[in-house]
């Protein structure tokens, strides 16, 4: 689907058709709202302009690229989590290499950029409950957003579950007590620089949005409903190596499942922290 794409681009003249619409592209959509739902506005995307053109080798060496940066993001977090070099390279590899990472990368390229982003953003969350400066955080957001805003809103849920639950465990690591002041004192900022960089974000996809609206794709002209199926896909999914019908590919995910629950389970309290 991209690499045609991207062919497409090339034969148009790249840019050349930017404010036209094309049915070859996005069903009817204009080249702006494809530049979106196609991942061109994703800064890992720029190798696929800046190397002598050839869709098929650019198309891999960008995917190899934004697999190994899940590595590296995790690597950094887990660093600053204080985990020891050689464990935090084994954990980073098999994060990189994890069923929801090698079934995804490879079979839908646009949503390829959440658990890349995912770790800067919960390490920016860590952050700003240490009052350290709020950079990352938004940046992590901003760019998933503007790399793609399907992934955006399941990061920006498991995020927010996060703060949640990291507000507990800070309470407790520092012997504070628990109040509802005290947790919207520290939630409430995390919330506001959110919205920040949704704001910083929506300028630079407010464009996509006149394209959005008036293209021919029958999923534009409003909102579908879930129905019985698509919630039954995604329970059995937790215990059986299936897609569903809406992208929700959570292969591996009852090996891990095992695990996490042994984890949580175990004694040692060290382990249960690094599990949750």
């Amino acid at each position: 689907q991209f690499v045609t794409f991207f062919e497409h681009m090339k034969e148009v003249g790249w840019l050349k058709g930017v404010g036209d619409y094309d049915f070859y592209i996005g069903l009817g959509g204009d080249y702006l709202t494809s530049f979106s739902f196609y991942s061109l506005f994703d800064p890992f995307n720029l190798i696929l302009f800046g190397l002598p053109f050839n869709a098929m080798a650019n198309y891999t060496l960008t995917m190899a690229c934004k697999q190994f940066a899940c590595a590296m993001t995790m690597f950094a977090y887990l660093r600053y989590r204080k985990v020891k070099n050689s464990r935090a390279i084994m954990l980073s590899t098999a994060y990189m290499l994890s069923g929801f990472v090698a079934h995804t990368f490879v079979r839908h390229y646009n949503l390829a950029v959440g658990p890349i982003y995912l770790p800067l953003a919960i390490m920016g969350v860590e952050k700003l409950f240490h009052k350290e400066r709020p950079y990352l955080f938004i940046a992590a957001l901003f760019l998933c957003l503007t790399s793609n805003f399907y992934v955006f809103f399941s990061l920006s849920v498991f995020v927010a579950a996060y703060a949640v639950g990291y507000y507990f465990q800070d309470c407790a690591n520092r012997g504070e007590k628990k109040s509802v002041k005290g947790f919207f004192a520290r939630l409430v900022p995390i919330g506001g620089y959110y919205l920040l960089a949704v704001v910083l974000a929506g300028v630079v996809l407010l464009p996509n949005l006149y394209g959005y609206l008036h293209a021919a794709r029958s999923g534009s002209k409003g909102v579908d409903a879930f129905d019985f199926i698509t919630f039954l896909s995604q329970a059995a999914s937790l215990f059986l190596p299936m897609a569903g019908k809406n992208y929700s590919v959570v292969s591996l995910n009852l090996a891990n499942a095992a695990l996490l629950l042994y984890a949580l389970y175990k004694k040692d309290k060290r382990t249960r922290l690094q599990a949750v």
